[in-house]
C-alpha cells in the first residue's frame, strides 16, 4: 500500500497550496525533456527494492532511482533518515528527497504517448494512491518496478489504466556524488547480536572437520597405492594386519564425528539464543511508531527467519570453508599429479559454478517476492483469527479467505518459479555429479590404453573427481541458501538499523502526578498537517480531567503522546517540574498508567493479566485492584477464579470484562496518574459510576477521554479539542454556559434531556 489520499490521491494534493512554481512545472508533456546530465547510469537497469512497511512505496521508488545512478545502498540511509509514517510520501516529498541528494526532478503531467519519449527510468503516480518506478516504456508494453510486488511486464492498455497522469523525471545534476552506503551482512548482524565468543567452539569444529576430511581425502590416495603396489602389499602383510589397519581409522573417524556433533549441537543452541534473543530484544526496544506502519504477519516472518540464519551460520559456514579447502586441495593434487585428467574434472566443476552464479539474481528476486507474499498471507490469517467474532458476524469469512488465497497463491507462484530455476540447476548439477566421474574414468582408460599414466592414477582421479564434484555441488547448495539469507537479512536490517526508543532519560525518582503540558504539538511522520497544535494545560494530583471532541479531533493521539508512545514534535511534557525526556522509562511507567481503547489481554491467567509484571502474581494486590475495578465478583464466580486462563486478546470474556481487567491492571501498578481512553465505554451506567467512584478514592490524577455525559460531568475540568487544537477549557457548568464547541457536542448526544435537567438544578 502506498501513500494515502492525504498526500497524493488527486492532483491537487500533489503540491502544497503555496508551491505554485512546482505546480506550473506539472504541465502536459508533448516532448521528452532534454537532459543535460553527463552522468552515465551505474547499472544496466535499476534494481528492485521492495517495501518493508506498507507506506514505503515513495521511499523505495526514490532509492531505486538513486541506485540506478550510482548511490549504492541508498535505501539504508533513507530508511534511517526518513520515516514515511502512516500516510506515506507524496510526489513532492519524494522530489525533495531526490533533490537533496543531487538529482534534478521534473514534475510532469503526461499521457502514455508522451512518456514513451523518456529514455531513463522515472517515477509514476499509480492507481491514484501508489508510486512505482517505470524502467522502460514503448508502444506495446512497459516494465515497471512496483515496491509492493517487484518487476513486472505489463501491456500498454494495463499501463494506461493504472497510470494516474503524473510523473517525476529524474536525472543527476553536477552535485550528484555516486557513493556507497554501508549495508548489513551476516557478519555485521552476527557482531551486533552475539554476546559470547564462538572462536573456541568454531576452532574445535573446524579442526575435527579437517581431521575427518583427511580420512576422506586419504582414501583415494591410499587406493592408488593399493592398486599400483597390490602384489607387494599382499605378500608383505597378513590379513589380520590389513584388517587392523582398516578398523583403527574407522574407530578414530567415528569418535571424531561424534565429538564434532556434540560440540556443534551445543554451539547451535547458544547461537540460536543469541540471535533470536538479540533480534527480539531489539524489536521490543523500537518506538511505537515502528509497529504502527508494519503488518504483524510481516514482523512474525522476520522473527522466524532468525532460526534459518542460525542454521546457516552454524552449519553452512564451517562446511563452506571445508568444501573450499577440499576443492583447492583436490584441484592442486590433480593438476600436479594427474594433469591430463584434472582438465576434465575442473571443466565439469566450472560448469556447475557458472550455472549457480548465473541464476543468483533471479533466485534472489523470486525468493524476495515469495517471502513477502508469505508475510502478507500470514498477516491475513492473524488478522482473521484475532478478529474472528467480527469476521463471523459480518459474514466476511469468504472475503478473508479470498484475500488470503490471493496472497498465498502469489507466494506459491513465486515459490514455483524459484523451484523451477533451482530445480533445473540442481538437476543439471546432479547429472554432472553422477556422470562426471564416469567421464573422468573413460578419459583415464583411454589415456591408459595409449600408455599414459597408471591404473592407480585413473582410479584415484575418478575418486577425487567424485569428491570434487560433490564439494562443488555442496558449495552450489550453500550459495542458494546464502541468497535466501540475503533476502531475510534485508528484512532484519529494517529492525537492526532502526533507532531504539530514545524518548527517555536516566533520572530515577518518585513522582506525585503533577503534569504540565506546554506548547505541545505532534505531527505524524509523513503527514502534511499536525495532529495536535499548541496544546497547553496542567493536571494536579487527585484531579480528574476529561478530554472531549469530535471524532478525529486528536483525543487518542493526545493520550498516546501523554503516555510516551509518541514523542512530542514540539513543546514539552513535565512531571513534577521534570521534563519527561529526562526521566527514566521505569520512573515514568511507574507513575503513569494507560488504559487504551483497544484492550489487549495476554493468553495467561487473569491474575497474571492484572499483575502484569512477568513474575508470580501478588494475589492480595490482584484482588484489591479487581475490587476497585468492580470485576472481583465476576472473577470469583468463575470455577478457577483468578487462575482462569484468558484466550489471546481476551476472546473468551466480554468487552466490559476486558475493560475492567485492563483498569485493574493499571490500578495494580499503583500509579500517580491514569490515562483512560474510552476505557469504560462497554460498561453500563451503574458499573461505570461505581468504577469512577473507586478510582476517585485512589487520589490519583485522571485524564479521561470520553463521550458519555455522565463521565464528562464528573470531571473537575474539561478540555475540548477541535482539529488538534485546544479550543475550550473549564468545568461542565462553565462550558455549557458558553456558546461554543462543547455545548454543540453535548446538544448532539442522546443524553440531552439529562444535561438540561442538570443545568436547571
Amino acid at each position: 500500500m502506498g501513500p494515502s489520499h492525504r498526500s497524493i490521491r488527486r492532483p491537487r494534493h500533489l503540491y502544497s497550496a503555496n508551491d505554485q512554481s512546482q505546480r506550473r512545472k506539472a504541465v502536459r508533456m508533448t516532448h521528452a525533456p532534454q537532459s543535460t546530465s553527463t552522468f552515465k547510469p551505474a547499472r544496466r537497469k535499476p534494481p528492485v527494492i521492495l517495501q518493508l512497511a506498507q507506506s514505503e512505496c515513495g521511499l523505495c521508488s526514490a532509492a531505486m532511482i538513486l541506485e540506478y545512478w550510482g548511490y549504492r545502498g541508498a535505501i539504508y540511509e533513507m530508511r534511517r533518515n526518513t520515516d514515511p509514517g502512516r500516510d506515506g510520501l507524496g510526489l513532492k516529498d519524494v522530489a525533495s528527497m531526490l533533490t537533496e541528494r543531487g538529482i534534478n526532478v521534473n514534475f510532469v503531467q503526461a499521457n502514455f504517448q508522451g512518456l514513451q519519449r523518456v529514455n531513463e527510468p522515472f517515477i509514476a503516480f499509480w492507481k491514484g494512491y501508489h508510486l512505482v518506478l517505470v524502467e522502460k516504456l514503448n508502444e506495446q508494453r512497459a516494465i515497471i518496478l512496483d515496491p509492493a510486488s517487484g518487476r513486472a511486464r505489463i501491456s500498454a492498455e494495463e499501463f494506461e489504466e493504472s497510470f494516474s497522469g503524473h510523473a517525476l523525471l529524474c536525472t543527476p545534476t553536477k552535485h550528484f556524488a555516486p557513493q556507497r552506503e554501508r549495508g548489513y551482512s551476516i557478519r555485521t548482524i552476527w557482531r551486533e547480536l552475539t554476546t559470547r565468543s564462538y572462536m573456541g567452539s568454531g576452532a574445535k569444529i573446524l579442526l575435527l572437520s579437517l581431521l575427518l576430511y583427511v580420512f576422506t581425502l586419504g582414501i583415494p590416495i591410499v587406493t592408488k597405492e593399493l592398486v599400483d603396489r597390490k602384489n607387494e602389499l599382499i605378500d608383505g602383510y597378513s590379513t589380520v594386519a590389513i584388517a587392523l589397519v582398516l578398523i583403527l581409522p574407522f574407530v578414530i573417524y567415528s569418535l571424531f564425528g561424534i565429538l564434532r556433533t556434540r560440540i556443534l549441537a551445543t554451539m547451535i543452541a547458544h547461537v540460536g539464543e543469541d540471535l533470536m534473543g538479540g533480534v527480539f530484544k531489539k524489536l521490543l526496544s523500537l518506538p511505537y511508531r515502528f509497529f504502527a506502519s508494519r503488518p504483524n504477519g510481516e514482523l512474525m516472518m522476520r522473527l522466524s527467519s532468525v532460526n534459518q540464519l542460525r542454521d546457516l551460520v552454524s552449519n553452512q559456514i564451517t562446511a563452506v570453508l571445508l568444501d573450499v579447502g577440499v576443492v583447492i586441495f583436490i584441484v592442486g593434487y590433480l593438476v600436479f599429479a594427474i594433469p591430463c585428467l584434472s582438465i576434465v574434472a575442473i571443466g565439469l566443476s566450472a560448469i556447475m559454478v557458472l550455472l549457480t552464479v548465473g541464476t543468483w539474481s533471479q533466485v534472489q528476486r523470486v525468493t524476495d517476492e515469495e517471502i513477502r507474499a508469505l508475510g502478507k498471507s500470514t498477516g491475513t490469517q492473524m488478522e482473521a483469527i484475532t478478529a474472528i467474532s467480527s469476521v463471523k458476524t459480518t459474514g466476511m469469512a469468504p472475503s478473508f479467505y479470498t484475500r488470503w488465497r490471493k496472497d498465498y497463491q502469489g507466494a506459491l507462484h513465486s515459490g514455483r518459479r524459484r523451484m523451477l530455476v533451482q530445480g533445473t540447476v540442481a538437476t543439471i548439477i546432479g547429472a554432472i555429479q553422477m556422470f562426471g566421474p564416469f567421464l573422468v574414468l573413460a578419459v583415464g582408460i583411454k589415456l591408459l590404453l595409449k600408455g599414459t599414466g597408471t591404473l592407480g592414477e585413473v582410479v584415484a582421479a575418478q575418486s577425487l573427481a567424485t569428491m570434487l564434484l560433490a564439494s562443488v555441488s555442496s558449495l552450489s547448495l550453500a550459495i542458494s541458501q546464502f541468497v535466501k539469507a540475503q533476502v531475510q537479512i534485508a528484512r532484519l536490517i529494517d529492525v537492526m538499523t532502526h533507532e531504539s526508543d530514545n524518548t527517555w532519560g536516566s533520572e530515577v525518582c518518585e513522582l506525585s502526578g503533577q503534569m504540565t503540558v506546554d506548547q505541545l504539538s505532534f505531527t505524524y511522520p509523513g503527514a502534511q498537517l499536525p495532529a495536535l497544535s499548541n496544546i497547553n494545560f496542567s493536571v494536579s494530583p487527585g484531579e480528574k480531567v476529561a478530554v472531549v471532541g469530535r471524532t478525529g479531533s486528536g483525543k487518542s493521539t493526545l493520550a498516546k503522546v501523554l503516555v510516551g508512545l509518541f514523542p512530542p514534535s514540539t513543546g514539552s511534557i513535565t512531571l513534577d517540574g521534570r521534563h519527561s525526556s529526562e526521566l527514566s522509562e521505569e520512573s515514568f511507567r511507574k507513575a503513569v498508567a494507560y488504559v487504551p481503547q483497544d484492550i489487549q489481554l495476554s493468553n495467561r491467567q487473569i491474575a497474571e493479566n492484572i499483575d502484569f509484571t512477568g513474575g508470580t502474581p501478588d494475589l492480595e494486590l490482584v484482588r484489591t485492584a479487581a475490587q476497585i475495578a468492580q470485576i472481583s465478583g465476576t472473577i470469583e464466580s468463575m470455577p478457577l477464579g483468578y487462575h482462569t486462563e484468558i484466550q489471546e486478546m481476551g476472546a473468551n470474556i466480554s468487552g466490559g470484562q476486558r475493560q475492567r481487567i485492563a483498569i485493574a491492571r493499571a490500578i495494580a501498578r499503583q500509579p500517580k496518574m491514569i490515562v483512560l481512553d474510552e476505557a469504560t465505554s462497554a460498561l453500563d451506567n451503574m458499573t461505570e459510576r461505581n468504577v469512577a467512584q473507586s478510582l476517585a478514592e485512589l487520589n490519583s490524577a485522571q485524564i479521561v477521554i470520553a463521550h458519555r455525559t455522565s463521565t464528562i460531568r464528573s470531571a473537575d475540568r474539561i478540555l475540548v479539542l477541535r482539529e488538534g487544537h485546544l479550543v475550550q477549557e473549564g468545568t461542565f457548568s462553565e462550558l455549557m454556559a458558553e456558546d461554543g464547541e462543547f455545548r454543540e457536542l453535548m446538544s448532539s448526544t442522546k443524553d440531552l434531556n439529562a444535561t438540561r435537567q442538570e443545568m436547571q438544578r
